[in-house]
């Protein structure tokens, strides 16, 4: 939450909450350093959890930082009950009151049912925030009451879905998500369907099948990239002999990244040099930084389409 705080005539100062200035909290905690002196830090705190600002590694404005952590409930106790669960129904039921951290499940008995649920408590939001900070004063943005458990996303095995993948994705997608994500790319997930899908059509799919699909480490895309590479690069006697060596190396590989293979880890440097190479000049350094280290961003999709843009401009 971006906090308006002042200084107060005496003590940790005031903030405004909406409708009036309130006074900050503030304690005193001592971290204790393995090996050095003690480090005693002054925490200064809005309603809605403590300012943060001063920790990170530019000057910003006041910033506090909520966690449903915080609030009152039971991050253990519906672990126990689950444990004990007769059946996958009474087992989504009794993690329906978990509290903290918030997690996605996946689970299956022995009957042959199976599903995904997100548990824990994650607050309602009036609007969506777009995932930044949002302001201290402004009442919808405030921390009401969770997400209804039983509107918390879900999905279950049947008929319409004989296979669900927990991987890198999201749990829901479409306009009318209820819950904000910060995911990864999702292209292990769609490998692993993809995967499945061609098991599953060449007939039952057995236990070794399955344990060689967990185990499957071809990188998915790479051959399309590297096909628009080799025809953009030229004839090979157009390059030096260290791009020739490249070439080939990445020409050769067989798209299994295992940590034996020579041409994964080539190709990996390649892709981090090739994507900075065509990006920065246009996003610039700081930006550009910002973008690779999003935890959701995976350039090589975008590498890829400009590549193949490139080719069809000839």
């Amino acid at each position: 939450f971006v906090e308006s705080v002042r200084p107060g005539d005496d003590g940790p100062g005031r903030y405004h909450d909406g409708e009036r200035w309130r006074n900050l909290v503030a304690r005193e905690e001592t971290l204790h350093v393995r090996g050095g002196d003690s480090v005693a830090l002054t925490v200064r705190e809005t309603r809605h959890g403590p300012l943060v600002n001063d920790l990170l590694p530019r000057s910003r404005e006041p910033l506090a930082l909520a966690w449903s952590g915080a609030w009152p409930g039971d991050g253990i106790g519906p672990w126990l009950r689950a444990a004990r669960a007769g059946d996958g129904d009474a087992f989504v039921a009794a993690l329906a009151r978990h509290h903290e951290p918030a997690l996605a499940v996946a689970w299956v008995d022995v009957r042959g049912q199976g599903g995904t649920q997100v548990v824990g408590w994650i607050p309602s939001r009036a609007l969506p925030s777009g995932l930044v900070p949002v302001s201290g004063r402004s009442t919808w943005a405030q921390w009401q009451e969770p997400v209804p458990a039983e509107r918390l996303p879900a999905a279950r095995l049947g008929a319409r879905r004989p296979t669900l993948v927990v991987a890198d994705g999201p749990l829901e997608r479409g306009a009318h998500r209820r819950v904000e994500w910060l995911w990864r790319t999702g292209e292990r997930q769609r490998r692993i369907e993809t995967l499945l899908a061609e098991a599953a059509a060449e007939g039952p799919v057995g236990l070794p099948r399955m344990a060689a699909l967990q185990l499957a480490a071809t990188s998915g895309g790479a051959r399309e990239l590297l096909d628009s590479v080799a025809s953009l690069a030229g004839s090979p006697a157009q390059l030096g002999p260290e791009g020739r060596e490249v070439l080939a190396l990445l020409q050769d590989w067989d798209g299994v990244a295992s940590r034996e293979s020579g041409g994964a880890a080539v190709y990996h440097v390649f892709l981090g040099r090739l994507t900075r190479a065509l990006l920065e000049p246009v996003l610039g350094p700081e930006l550009f930084e910002r973008y690779v280290a999003l935890v959701h961003a995976n350039p090589r999709p975008l590498v890829a389409r400009i590549l193949a843009g490139a080719e069809g401009w000839g």
